[in-house]
């Protein structure tokens, strides 16, 4: 049984957007080994109102189509007649009925299909793939409520390989399966769990979030995955895909705050068939790969590199770059939600945002774009850290890598400033944002006290990648007026810098370099390990602008004489706009030295007070995008990423 709605009195909405949804629901089946259902049809019944009512789904209600039980050919037929009749914003596709999944592929089942022969009487998910890219879809939403749903994900090659789907085959696809390949999907007479879960978030029951007008698929699978496994602990939900193509508007969000929507995304998404969709396409195949490897570990310079790689060749106007990475920015998070490195998801969202820093330059779609990124970025942040803390309390040691090792001697007390670090960038972000979502400060108090009892001889300087992490600690300990509880962690800091001279590693030291400079270390002789160690250091400027701005002078000065002539340096960019670039071409070192004369010759952290007063200050407020508030947020994210560089800019006092 085929049914189209009748039409809206409004359809302005839906006419712009194009959306078009197929709803298939199978509860009758020939085959006598094909149990019959009785919750399929209920699901799609109730998933097509919720998609064609333009306050939820707004999908065109005339356009898109119900299908009750129908055969392959009805089914095929049906595909054929709405998909490529018009050009499609997002088409989605939604299934309730049985799935199985058979030599690595997976069918879904429809009335007509026979278990002797599931291949010529199913409809395969590849092929869905096939017509998908055909298509061409800006977006494509993919909903799977059967058994074995999950088996769809080894299917998802079909969207890699350009040799199975053809040059035309769109890359922009989000995908959510009702349970593993292994795994049954449980249905009542309420309908399948999965679908009951998904109309909770199209209808608003759910909360997903509040800061974007619409709700994309993606963020809608995280949530129905957890609901599910919670209320039924043997069905676990897949949620995987990628948006090249702009963000993907599933439906609006009952919960958007912020007013009339500016409709950015609406506008900015990118034509498949366009010069600019054929740009991405062509690195499709590189993003997808780039995507899967997530959670196996990833490098944060890599990712902007490969994000900017893409967006560096789309055209400057028109909305193109920042439809992109906010496409992007909705995805490649939920990839690295699973990872074993719990900030993974927010470094990655953080990875976005840095592409996009260059472009707040000249375009206001990509600063529109960046300031919702980062109300997104307070979110997914206060989460990771959240788990993160509660993880370093209830075992101290799952700060320790899975290897362990002489690696952990080394790496402990990068993760530890860099744990910090990070609540404490959000803490500053939240202040240039005026929003005050996550509570910091009482977050800060528990990692300080966790650090002082179970870490206190971790706490050590030895990589120059620490300097921005360090920095950005002591500014929010600074503004939440925690500088007496923090005293001890400067002062471990600071000893261990002066215990060992002042030798500290280069930013992304490796394998066996981190081997040399762990026995140069325990040794005290650095004389075969001059090519790691990093001079001048600008984690020495941080410590003495944390010492001096503490008035902690005592700590320090009666060693300086043991750190003769030790260099030292404050990099100020010319630009913030260009913060976020791989290599800044254009800025400024301005130099220090204890005991000596290159730059400002220092000799007590008074010395240093006042040079940095009188010739930093200045400069760093030279600076073009200083006082942007917007383009700052993005420098301190920048050098969380990219520890080769400190936001000198929170520091102007």
């Amino acid at each position: 049984m085929l049914e189209r709605r009748s039409a809206s009195p409004d359809l302005k909405g839906v006419d712009r957007l194009m959306r078009i949804a197929i709803v298939i629901g199978v509860d009758e089946y020939d085959d006598p080994d094909l149990l019959q259902l009785g919750g399929a049809q209920i699901d799609a019944d109730n998933v097509f109102q919720a998609l064609v009512d333009q306050n939820q789904g707004q999908h065109h209600p005339e356009k898109s189509l119900k299908l009750l039980s129908p055969t392959l050919a009805e089914l095929r037929g049906a595909l054929q007649e709405s998909v490529y009749d018009h050009e499609l914003t997002a088409f989605t596709f939604f299934f309730a009925g049985h799935g199985l999944v058979v030599g690595g592929s997976h069918y879904l089942c429809l009335r007509d299909t026979r278990l002797d022969r599931l291949a010529a009487s199913a409809l395969s998910f590849s092929e869905i793939l096939r017509l998908v890219g055909d298509a061409q879809p800006a977006n494509a939403n993919i909903i799977v409520d059967a058994c074995q749903s999950g088996g769809v994900v080894h299917d998802l090659n079909t969207v890699i390989n350009p040799s199975l789907l053809g040059e035309t085959g769109t890359p922009s696809i989000c995908v959510i399966a009702a349970s593993m390949s292994n795994q049954k999907a449980g249905e009542d007479d309420r309908g399948g769990f999965l679908t009951r879960q998904l109309l909770r978030c199209v209808s608003g029951n759910e909360r997903i979030q509040n800061s974007r007008s619409h709700l994309n698929l993606i963020e809608i699978g995280e949530r129905i995955s957890q609901l599910v496994i919670d209320e039924y602990p043997d069905q676990s939900p897949v949620c995987w895909g990628l948006n090249l193509f702009g963000t993907s508007q599933f439906c609006v969000n009952p919960h958007f705050e912020g007013g009339e929507p500016s409709y950015v995304y609406e506008l900015a998404n990118i034509p498949p068939a366009s010069a600019s969709g054929a740009l991405v396409r062509g690195e499709a195949k590189n993003l997808w790969r780039m995507a899967e490897d997530l959670p196996s570990g990833f490098s944060p310079s890599s990712l902007i590199k490969e994000i900017r790689s893409t967006s560096d060749h789309l055209p400057p106007k028109g909305g193109s770059r920042p439809a992109f990475v906010s496409g992007l920015a909705q995805t490649l998070p939920q990839r690295a939600s699973q990872s074993k490195n719990v900030m993974c998801r927010s470094e990655v969202l953080a990875c976005c945002i840095v592409a996009l820093l260059k472009d707040t330059e000249k375009s206001l779609e990509a600063r529109e774009v960046m300031s919702e990124l980062l109300d997104q970025f307070v979110y997914v942040t206060g989460e990771c850290i959240d788990i993160a803390v509660s993880a370093i309390e209830v075992e101290k040691f799952n700060i320790l890598s899975n290897r362990g090792g002489l690696s952990d001697l080394f790496f402990v007390p990068i993760r530890l400033s860099k744990l910090l670090g990070w609540v404490s960038a959000l803490g500053l972000i939240q202040d240039k944002l005026k929003k005050n979502i996550y509570d910091v400060k009482s977050k800060i108090e528990i990692i300080i006290e966790l650090y002082k009892i179970n870490y206190i001889c971790s706490l050590a300087s030895v990589s120059e990648e620490q300097a921005p992490h360090i920095l950005i600690s002591f500014e929010a300990i600074r503004k939440f007026s925690l500088l007496g509880a923090a005293e001890p962690i400067i002062g471990c800091y600071v000893n261990d810098f002066v215990s060992n001279h002042g030798r500290i590693s280069e930013p992304g030291l490796k394998g066996a370099d981190i081997l040399r400079f762990l026995l140069c270390r325990a040794n005290g002789d650095y004389s075969t390990a001059h090519s790691v160690i990093r001079q001048p250091s600008e984690l020495l400027s941080v410590l003495l602008k944390w010492i001096s701005d503490a008035s902690l002078d005592e700590i320090l000065d009666p060693h300086m004489k043991s750190l003769d002539h030790e260099s030292m340096n404050v990099f100020v960019p010319s630009s913030y706009w260009d913060f976020g670039d791989l290599l800044i071409e254009h800025g400024k070192n301005l130099s220090f030295q204890i005991g000596g004369d290159v730059g400002v010759g220092i000799f007590t952290v008074e010395d240093f007070r006042g040079g940095y007063r009188d010739y930093c200050q200045d400069e760093i407020k030279k600076a073009k995008a200083f006082d942007d508030d917007v383009v700052q947020c993005g420098a301190i994210l920048a050098s969380m990423l990219l520890p080769d560089r400190v936001p000198w800019s929170i520091c102007t006092r």
